[in-house]
């Protein structure tokens, strides 16, 4: 079973991953988009995981 400690530099890693693949391909999604995405869940028209908008 994993420690506090242990739990928290899994979360530091996992924060440190996110930001460098973000520097790397811009990608991201915006609490809106999210939001959206969690909204169809279970519905007839669920987004796909991957959902990216054109943000320009």
């Amino acid at each position: 079973m994993a420690t506090m400690q242990e739990r928290r530099e899994a979360f530091k890693r996992d924060a440190v991953r996110a930001w460098e693949e973000y520097q790397a391909t811009g990608l991201h999604a915006t609490m809106e988009e999210v939001d959206k995405w969690l909204e169809s869940w279970r519905t007839a028209n669920e987004l796909p995981r991957a959902y990216v908008t054109n943000r320009q």
